[in-house]
């Protein structure tokens, strides 16, 4: 009998071990969600330029973590990176959400292209601390040869170009940086950002000769279409001319002038739409031949008619 008890009590004792040694081992491998880890630096590196925001982000934890979290980036981010312990994985999104898995880890990075942190020449972003924070330390390059829209003072009022006071500018003579530095940040803090700048004039250039370009081109377009529909005007004309003749001058320009005879003739080549044969005229008018050709001689001189003879036939044309 006391066989059996103590054989009973030490399947008991092992079970409980087992189930103990399963409980510790599933809480060890499990990932810890809390929120609560600190990091010793936090380095964001912004950089502008054609439009858009290069954003880098650097976390260093002050120990190594087992932790799952996220940060947010703006909804148009794109071209983004991130790597943990310097091993680069693929980016996995919710929503605007960028997910993070670490496992004894310290060091995170991750980068992006936005175009949401621009506003003309104006640089706006809010930056939330994912955990307390020792030092958080924010850089924001602007354009190749862009200047500050006012002369930093010591101002911390939202007019100035540059809010809030940044701890330093830095240059290599063709950027300018604008460097912020924060210390004991607490999670969730939100830290409001600022910049107004001036673009060069070198920027404006490739757009301006763009649009020169353009209106160039369409002047050209609009000048040979004017152009060719000037000689298909004039060709029509032309073809008009070689069907019916020379168009007859308004009356009151020729009529003033004539004489009785004359207008006589001119009624006929009117009648004749413009263009009569000389034989003709001579029928229709009654004149002898040397009558009619002296006439016409005369007012041909005046240029009132002109006269081409086609095969054997003279032909009378108002002058047009």
């Amino acid at each position: 009998m006391y066989p059996t008890r103590i054989l009973g009590f030490f399947c008991i004792l092992a079970l409980a071990v087992v189930a103990f040694s399963q409980t510790a081992f599933a809480q060890e491998a499990e990932p810890s969600n809390e929120t609560g880890k600190a990091l010793a630096k936090n380095y964001i590196n912004m950089y502008i330029a054609y439009g858009k925001v290069l954003v880098e982000s650097e976390m260093l934890f002050t120990s190594k973590e087992t932790i799952n979290f996220s940060v947010s980036l703006p909804y148009d981010a794109r071209d983004i990176t991130n790597s943990i312990d310097k091993f680069e994985y693929p980016a996995i999104l919710e929503s605007n959400n960028l997910m993070f898995f670490l496992k004894n880890s310290r060091y995170v990075k991750y980068s992006y292209i936005t175009d949401e942190l621009l506003e003309g020449d104006s640089f706006i972003a809010a930056i939330n601390a994912p955990f307390n924070t020792e030092e958080l330390r924010i850089k924001v390059s602007l354009p190749e040869k862009a200047v500050l829209d006012r002369p930093m003072g010591n101002s911390q009022v939202s007019g100035s170009a540059v809010y809030p006071q940044p701890k330093r500018l830095e240059t290599d003579g063709q950027v300018i940086t604008v460097v912020w530095v924060f210390n004991d940040v607490k999670k969730d803090d939100d830290i409001a950002l600022y910049i107004k700048y001036r673009k060069p004039a070198s920027y404006w250039i490739p757009p301006i000769l763009m649009v020169l370009g353009v209106l160039v081109v369409l002047a050209a377009v609009l000048y040979l279409a004017y152009r060719s529909n000037g000689k298909r005007k004039a060709r029509a004309r032309i073809e008009v001319r070689e069907v019916r003749g020379p168009k007859a001058p308004e009356s009151e320009d020729i009529d003033r002038h004539l004489k009785e005879d004359e207008q006589q003739i001119i009624n006929v080549i009117r009648l004749k739409e413009g263009c009569c044969e000389q034989g003709t005229l001579r029928i229709a008018t009654g004149f002898s031949k040397a009558k009619l050709s002296g006439l016409l001689k005369e007012m041909e001189v005046r240029k009132i008619i002109h006269k081409e003879k086609r095969g054997k036939k003279n032909l009378v044309f108002l002058k047009g």
